[in-house]
């Protein structure tokens, strides 16, 4: 639940970065709907809501990992290095990468990364809305350049970057799936910084 409500908001907060405040408290609204289990779907729902508009309000933008436009590749190339950096934190904190929450396939061994992965996709949004806002029609050098800079960006006065965010959220969640920790604080991406949810 924390999970999903952390990356609707983090969506929320990047469409509002970029203007779109009516659609950005549609979502923060929906985030606030998430029960346990997400049994109404409601990150399915935010997703429809934010990829629709990602590009432009009511455009016609679809996020089909599978697409080779030039957006969804820019989307598919950070979110792989986002996905490396989780898996390779999973691994050195001792959890096992394919015992998952929600992701569920016998081929995917590395669903809880999956799982994981999700309050730092906005992070990579950003990214490419600001490589397409700067006129961006490829995936190319310069484009993986600036996404593979994602890890290190720093989001406030405090020099934390998504990359130590990663490796702390993983060993909060081991802590948590281990009973240490009542509650998992999971990170929210707020425009170029990420907050903590308690």
């Amino acid at each position: 639940m924390r999970i999903v409500k952390a990356k609707v908001r983090g969506q929320a907060n990047v469409l509002k970065i970029k203007g779109q405040v009516s659609v950005s408290q549609e979502l923060v609204s929906l985030s606030k709907a998430v029960r346990s289990g997400d049994p109404s779907n409601i990150e399915a729902l935010a997703a429809r809501t934010y990829w629709h508009n990602f590009l432009q309000p009511g455009g016609s933008f679809s996020r089909q990992q599978s697409s080779s436009d030039f957006v969804n590749a820019m989307l598919n190339y950070g979110y792989t290095i986002l996905r490396g950096r989780v898996i390779t934190r999973l691994v050195t904190t001792g959890l096992s990468p394919t015992l998952s929450l929600f992701h569920r396939n016998r081929s995917n061994m590395f669903a809880l990364a999956d799982d994981l992965i999700e309050p730092f996709r906005p992070a990579v949004d950003s990214v490419v809305l600001d490589l397409v806002n700067d006129g961006s029609v490829e995936l190319g050098k310069t484009e993986k350049k600036r996404l593979s800079g994602v890890l290190a960006e720093q989001h406030d006065e405090s020099s934390f970057t998504v990359r130590s965010l990663i490796e702390d959220f993983c060993q909060e969640f081991a802590l948590y799936v281990e009973g240490t920790r009542e509650n998992l604080n999971v990170p929210i991406w707020n425009g170029r910084e990420i907050t903590k949810d308690g």
